[in-house]
């Protein structure tokens, strides 16, 4: 099995649903980790995600040959595993880094070690070449290291603090590191390394859209869903044992865009899928 690794970066909010409720404000929550609770894209979302993407641009609206070899062919033998579940094999997107917003500059990429180690970890277990991303590489490891206590989160950021206290989200900020190198090409030119704990405070606060049907003026319907905001970044690995089909159909046919998750008429979901190389993810949209 060959493995390459992709970033997902969200270019509009993202409602891939969970189909749970909290039974208070929340009518409809967004995926999450079972064990840490940060948001997170299932493989088998991710996966239609894409399955509908490609067969979108089949001839006819039918699936070619090129979706039926990734993606597998239902009505194919099920004793042919290869052909009925197809080539390549669709790993989790886990969350990698979330905006969060600040007095001083318009939003941070907020992170944290246990984010960073099971990147690292990841790269490492599917035996992802760090040949091009070398020097990114390590530079990650030593992110992954970094230690912030509780309500002190270590920021890297080109911008200037403010005259008085500077704050990300609800954290006043005190201790401040040098440039990120070339790990901002990833990450962005302002991030923060927020504790394990602090960070899923933050992810229990995703914030919450008010949506409404409406019929003749009169609300007929009025609900609320949790929702993963626009630049927020994730991960993912796929496997195949086959050539790489996706990569070369996913740039040329798609701009290497896909919509993930519910609510694509109102323009949720629409994110940019990248190989994780420096040299080829962007932090414009």
């Amino acid at each position: 099995m060959n493995a390459t690794a992709y970033t997902l970066r969200a270019l509009t909010n993202m409602h891939a649903g969970s189909g749970d409720t909290n039974y208070g404000i929340i009518d409809k929550e967004v995926q999450r980790d079972a064990i840490t609770s940060f948001p997170i894209i299932h493989a088998s979302s991710l996966k239609g995600a894409f399955r509908e993407l490609f067969a979108s641009k089949a001839p006819n609206g039918n699936e070619d040959d090129l979706v039926k070899a990734i993606f597998g062919d239902p009505n194919s033998d099920k004793t042919v595993s290869a052909t009925h579940i197809g080539s390549h094999r669709f790993h989790e997107a886990q969350i990698l880094a979330l905006p969060v917003r600040s007095n001083f500059a318009p939003y941070f990429m907020a992170t944290c070690p246990a984010i960073l180690k099971e990147l690292v970890k990841n790269i490492e277990l599917f035996g992802i070449s760090t040949t091009d991303i070398q020097e990114d590489f390590e530079g990650l490891k030593t992110l992954s290291e970094k230690n912030p206590t509780d309500k002190e989160p270590i920021i890297y950021t080109h911008a200037d603090l403010p005259e008085g206290e500077a704050y990300i989200d609800d954290f006043v900020i005190k201790n401040t590191e040098n440039a990120l190198g070339k790990l901002r090409t990833w990450l962005g030119d302002d991030v923060a390394i927020f504790s394990n704990k602090d960070f899923g405070d933050i992810c229990k606060r995703l914030p919450v859209i008010a949506r409404n049907q409406l019929n003749n003026g009169i609300s007929n319907n009025l609900w609320y869903e949790e929702i993963v905001p626009r630049r927020s970044m994730f991960y993912f690995f796929i496997e195949t044992d086959d050539t790489n089909k996706f990569d070369k159909a996913l740039s040329e046919q798609h701009q290497n865009r896909v919509q993930v998750g519910g609510n694509a008429t109102v323009g949720y979901g629409l994110s940019k899928v990248e190989p994780l190389t420096v040299q080829a993810t962007s932090v414009a949209m």
